[in-house]
C-alpha cells in the first residue's frame, strides 16, 4: 500500500483513493484483522508498510496485544514505515526506514511478527549492488516485479537494441528464483515476480469469482517461467486489496480442481515460507547470477528534482547532527537527559523524512497535488529540521570547548569535520558569517600555522582548515594581525571581441576559461601541474542545452517511447546574456573565485544563471545552475560535456556510487537515445590503461543530481539539471515548471582514483558538507561548558586505507548510571553504533578504529559486531580491543560495529 501516490497519506487511510476505486486503509486493516481472528479461517495477511499499522494504532490503541496474538498468520514483511525506492533513495535513508518501523514494532510489542526479508514490489528497476547492503543488514531474500521487458503499455515490452532476449525474458527462461550477487560477492535469494506483484490481484473484484481466480492461479504455473525445484511462487496483493476469505476458498478450489492433474499443491504462506521451502531442497542451489535492472523506467531518476536534493541534504545534515551527539556524549558534561532530548529530536526529523524514500515519493512521481500539497512540503520541513538540529549541536560543541590561545584579542572558533574521514584537498574551505568580532580580523591560527582570511561579497568570512580528524574538530584562533597571502593561481584575465566576452579563472591546481559567446560553457580546461588542456578539439564543458521530450512523462525519459523523442537542435541553446549587474566575478581570491553569467534560451524565451567557484587547492570545478524549464515545454535543462580525446570515450565507461556501493556493470540498451544511470555521489569515467586496467580520466561529483549518460553517439556526457515531462499517464502524470539550483563539480584526473580507493565518495561528500564552525563560548561560570581539549576526535580509522565511516550514531538510552556533572569532561556510559565501508570488493584482513575516549573510562567497553538494524549477528567474532583500538577482522563491504562503554559515577563534591 502506498504511503501516497494519487491521494495524500490520510486520504489513502480515511476515505481511500478520492476516485473510489479502492478502500481506504482503516477498512482495509479492520477487515484483514477481524478475518485474522476467525476461528479456523485458514487466513493470513501480510503488510510490508508500517506506517499503515502505526497510524490504524493510533486510532486503536488497544488492538496491538491481541495482534501479537495472530503470530503464525499476521506477518511484517521487512518492517519498514514505507516500501522503498532503493535506486534513488540515499543509502542510509534507505536503512533508517526499516531500522524505523522495526523500532515501532518493537515498542507496539509485534516484533515476534517479523518477516526478515526486502519487499519491493512496485520499484522502478533495482539497484545492482543491493545485495550489499540487504547482506549488511540481515536481510535472507528480496522479491520485486519490475524488470526490463516486461513494461506496461506502451510499449507492450522492450528488447534490447542489440538483439537478444531481454532481462525479464532470461529470468523466465533460466528462473525467476536465484542467488544474486553483487560486485563484493554478497548474494541474497531472490524471487522476481513475473507475473505482478497481484496474481490474484484483489479477492473481492466484482468480475472475479473464486473458480476465476483458481483458474488464475493455474495460469500462473503454466506462464511463470522456470521455477526452481518445482516450488512456485504467486504473490496475491494489488493495490490496496481488500482481505477476503476468497483467497482461501480459491486456494481450496485450485486444488480440487487442477493438482490431481498437475501435481503442484497450493498452499498460503508468506514470502519467508518460500525462502524456507527452498533453502530445504537438499542438494541443490538456485543458480547465482549478477542482475542490473536500473534501467525499466529512467525519467524519474531527474524528474522532481527539489525531492531529490532536500532528501539528500536533510539525511546528510542529520548524519552530521548524529555525529555531532555522540561527540558530546563521548567528550563533553551535557547531562544525558539534554542528550536524550536531542537525540529525539533527531529521530523525530529521520520520522518526517522517512515517508520521502517511498517509491512514488522521492521519485517524483505523484500528481501535481500531492507533489505541492504534501511530498514537496514534508520534505522542505525534513531538511530545516536537519540543519536546525545540526547548528545547535554545533553550537553545543563551541560551549564545550576549552580555548587555549594565550594571545589576548584573539577570537576562537571550533571547526567540526562531519565525515568520517581525514579530507583530502576538497572541501577543506569554511564559510561563516561575519559577526562583528570578526570585523578586523585578518589572519586564523591553526595549530600553529598563521593562514589568511578571505571576506566575500555576501558578508562572510572564509578560511582554509585542512586536517581536522574524522569525526573531529580544532579550535582555531581569529586575529587582527596580518598573514601572507598565498601565491597560487594567476590574476583573473578577461578578453572581450566584438561577439564575445572571455574570463579565465585559476587556483594553482584548475584554471578555466569561460565563454559568454557559449552560454559561459567552459572552452579551457587545464591541470595547473602539466598544463594538460582537458577539453581539446574544440570541445565544451558545462554546455547548458534544452533536451525535447515530447512524450517523455514522469517515469519515462521521452527516447524510452520513440527513438528520436530525447533530442536537441539549434532551438536548445543557450546564449550568454547582460544583465542589470555586469559584474561577473564576485569574489577575487585568495582562498576562492566566484564567476556568475547570466544565459537566456532564446527560442522559448527563459533564462538561467550560471556560477563557477574554484576554492584554494581544491582539484575540482564546483558549479552551480539556477533554473527551470517553462510549461511552453516537454523536455530537460541538461549539462553536457564534450569527450575530448584526452576523454577518449572511456572504454570502460562510466563507474558511478550507488546507494550504499559503487557500480561497474555495463547496461544493456533497450532504447537508442542515451540511458541514464541512477548516480550516487560521483561518476567516475575511465579508460582502458592497455593493462586490462582502468585509468580514471575525470569525475562528477553531485549530491541530489541523480541522472548522467555517456551519449556515445554524440560523444558526450550528459547530466539532467531540471525535468518538466507532462506526457503520458501511468496513472499519474504531473510537471515541475518551479527554479531549483543544482550544485555539481567536475574533478581533474590528475590524483583521481577508482572507486575501488575510496576517494571518489570522499571527495564527493566533502564537496557536498562542508565543515561547520561557531564561535568558542567562553562561560567559567558554568561547570557544564568549556572541558573539551580544544581539539579532538570521536572515532578515526587507523592505518587502513580505502576504508571510512559512514555515520556515528548513540543509541537511545545511556545507560543505568547517574549522570555525572563533575566539571571534568568524562563521558557518560552510552552505547552507540559505527557503519563502516570499504568499496574493494574483497573482504578486508583488518581494519583498526582509534576511539580515544575509551581510554578515559573506568572499563573496557562491550564490543559487537552488528546488522545494519543494529540486531545481534548469530556467531559473529567480536572484534579485538586495546587501549582505545578497536581491530576488525575480515571486514565486509559495509559493516556495523556496536561499542557499549562505560564510566564510574563520581558523587558531587559539595556530598549532595
Amino acid at each position: 500500500m502506498d504511503w501516497d501516490w494519487v491521494a495524500t497519506f490520510e486520504q489513502y487511510y480515511g476515505i481511500g483513493n478520492p476516485s473510489g476505486e479502492q478502500p481506504p486503509v482503516r477498512q482495509i486493516l479492520d477487515t484483514a484483522f477481524d478475518l485474522l481472528g476467525t476461528p479456523d479461517s485458514g487466513y493470513q495477511y501480510n503488510l510490508a508498510e508500517l506506517a499503515w499499522l502505526r497510524r490504524y494504532l493510533q486510532d486503536n490503541p488497544t488492538a496491538a496485544p491481541t495482534l501479537a496474538t495472530y503470530a503464525g498468520k499476521l506477518y511484517f514483511l521487512g518492517g519498514g514505515l514505507t516500501s522503498p525506492d532503493n535506486l534513488i533513495t540515499h543509502g542510509e535513508a534507505f536503512i533508517r526506514n526499516y531500522l524505523l518501523g522495526q523500532a515501532f514494532l518493537k515498542r507496539a510489542g509485534l516484533s515476534a511478527l517479523l518477516s526478515n526479508v526486502c519487499w519491493i514490489p512496485d520499484d522502478f528497476g533495482q539497484d545492482p549492488q543491493l545485495p550489499v547492503v540487504l547482506n549488511a543488514m540481515g536481510m535472507t531474500g528480496v522479491s520485486f516485479w519490475r524488470v526490463p521487458g516486461d513494461e506496461p503499455t506502451p510499449p507492450t515490452a522492450y528488447t534490447p537494441v542489440g538483439g537478444g532476449d531481454s532481462l525479464y525474458q532470461q529470468l523466465l527462461d533460466n528462473g525467476v528464483t536465484f542467488n544474486w550477487k553483487a560486485a563484493d560477492g554478497s548474494t541474497i535469494l531472490t524471487q522476481q515476480m513475473s507475473q505482478g506483484y497481484g496474481v490474484i490481484w484483489d479477492q473481492l473484484y466484482a468480475n472475479q469469482n473464486t473458480g476465476s481466480q483458481a483458474e488464475d492461479l493455474n495460469d500462473f504455473i503454466n506462464s511463470s517461467g522456470q521455477q526452481f525445484a518445482n516450488l512456485y511462487f504467486a504473490p496475491c496483493g494489488g493495490d490496496f486489496s481488500m482481505p477476503s476469505l476468497n483467497l482461501v476458498t480459491a486456494v481450496n478450489d485450485y486444488n480440487a480442481q487442477y493438482y490431481p492433474n498437475n501435481g503442484i499443491y497450493a498452499v498460503l504462506g508468506t514470502f519467508q515460507d518460500f525462502i524456507d521451502a527452498v533453502h530445504a531442497v537438499k542438494d541443490q542451489q538456485p543458480y547465482t547470477i549478477p542482475l542490473d535492472s536500473s534501467n525499466f523506467w529512467t525519467g524519474y531518476f531527474a524528474g522532481r528534482i527539489q525531492l531529490k536534493i532536500n532528501h539528500k541534504l536533510a539525511v546528510n545534515h542529520l548524519l552530521a547532527a548524529e555525529t555531532a551527539s555522540t561527540l558530546l556524549r563521548a567528550m563533553s558534561n551535557f547531562s544525558s537527559a539534554y542528550l536524550d532530548a536531542i537525540d529525539a529530536a533527531i529521530t523525530t526529523a529521520w520520522e518526517t523524512l522517512i515517508p520521502s524514500t517511498h517509491h512514488d515519493y522521492v521519485t517524483g512521481t505523484s500528481p501535481d497535488n500531492i507533489y505541492w500539497s504534501e511530498q514537496l512540503p514534508i520534505s522542505e520541513l525534513a531538511l530545516e529540521e536537519s540543519r536546525r538540529l545540526l547548528q545547535k549541536l554545533v553550537h553545543n560543541l563551541g560551549q564545550s570547548v576549552k580555548a587555549n590561545s594565550g594571545n589576548p584579542g584573539d577570537v576562537p572558533y571550533v571547526v567540526f569535520n562531519p565525515s568520517g574521514f581525514l579530507r583530502s584537498a576538497t572541501g577543506n574551505l569554511v564559510e561563516i558569517p561575519m559577526n562583528p568580532d570578526l570585523i578586523n580580523v585578518q589572519s586564523v591560527n591553526i595549530n600553529g600555522t598563521i593562514a589568511t582570511v578571505q571576506k566575500t561579497h555576501h558578508n562572510t568570512l572564509l578560511f582554509n582548515c585542512p586536517g581536522v580528524n574524522s569525526f573531529g574538530y580544532q579550535t582555531v584562533y581569529f586575529s587582527g594581525n596580518a598573514a601572507t597571502v598565498p601565491q597560487v593561481g594567476s590574476i583573473p584575465s578577461v578578453e572581450q571581441t566584438e561577439n564575445d566576452v572571455q574570463l579565465t579563472i585559476s587556483n594553482g591546481v584548475v584554471q578555466i576559461t569561460v565563454s559568454k559567446e557559449n552560454a559561459w560553457a567552459i572552452i579551457s580546461l587545464k591541470q595547473v601541474s602539466t598544463g594538460l588542456e582537458l577539453l581539446q578539439n574544440g570541445v565544451l564543458g558545462n554546455q547548458i542545452v534544452l533536451y525535447n521530450e515530447p512524450e517523455g512523462n514522469l517515469y519515462q525519459n521521452g527516447d524510452e517511447l520513440t527513438p528520436t523523442g530525447f533530442s536537441t537542435d539549434s532551438k536548445g541553446l543557450f546564449v550568454g546574456v547582460d544583465t542589470d549587474n555586469p559584474i561577473y566575478l564576485l569574489e577575487n581570491g585568495p582562498l576562492r573565485w566566484h564567476f556568475q553569467g547570466t544565459i537566456q534560451n532564446k527560442a522559448n524565451n527563459f533564462e538561467a544563471i550560471v556560477e563557477y567557484i574554484l576554492e584554494i587547492n581544491e582539484p575540482i570545478v564546483r558549479m552551480r545552475v539556477t533554473g527551470y524549464v517553462p510549461s511552453s515545454v516537454s523536455g530537460s535543462v541538461v549539462t553536457a560535456w564534450g569527450m575530448s580525446q584526452t576523454f577518449n570515450n572511456p572504454d570502460s565507461g562510466m563507474y558511478y556510487g550507488t546507494p550504499n556501493h559503487w557500480n561497474t556493470n555495463q547496461y544493456v540498451p533497450y532504447w537508442r537515445g542515451p540511458t541514464f544511470r541512477p548516480t550516487h555521489d560521483y561518476c567516475c569515467l575511465s579508460a582502458d590503461n592497455g593493462s586490462g586496467g582502468s585509468t580514471p580520466v575525470g569525475a562528477i561529483y553531485h549530491g541530489g543530481m541523480p541522472a548522467w549518460a555517456l551519449d556515445t553517439k554524440n560523444n558526450q556526457l550528459l547530466g539532467i539539471l531540471f525535468r518538466n515531462a507532462p506526457g503520458t499517464d501511468r496513472g499519474a502524470a504531473g510537471t515541475d515548471t518551479a527554479k531549483h539550483t543544482q550544485e555539481y563539480a567536475y574533478r581533474i584526473p590528475d590524483g583521481a582514483q577508482m572507486p575501488n580507493s575510496c576517494l571518489p565518495l570522499q571527495e564527493s561528500l566533502a564537496f557536498q558538507m562542508r565543515q561547520q564552525c561557531t564561535p568558542v563560548v567562553n562561560n567559567p561560570s558554568s561547570i557544564v561548558s568549556n572541558v573539551m581539549a580544544d581539539s579532538g576526535f570521536l572515532a578515526a580509522i587507523q592505518d587502513t586505507p580505502g576504508a571510512m565511516m559512514r555515520l556515528a550514531r548513540a543509541q537511545p538510552g545511556s545507560g543505568n548510571t547517574p549522570t555525572i556533572v563533575t566539571g571534568e569532561g568524562q563521558g557518560l556510559p552510552f552505547s552507540f553504533v559505527l557503519r563502516i565501508y570499504q568499496p574493494t570488493n574483497q573482504v578486508m584482513g583488518t581494519c583498526g578504529i582509534t576511539i580515544p575516549f575509551l581510554n578515559n573510562v573506568s572499563q573496557a567497553p562491550d564490543i559487537a559486531m552488528v546488522t545494519a538494524l543494529e540486531e545481534p549477528i548469530p556467531d559473529a567474532a567480536a572484534p579485538d580491543y586495546s587501549y582505545g583500538v578497536i581491530t576488525i577482522q575480515n571486514m565486509p563491504t559495509l559493516a556495523t560495529l556496536r561499542v557499549q562503554s562505560y564510566s564510574t559515577y563520581v558523587a558531587p563534591s559539595n556530598g549532595k
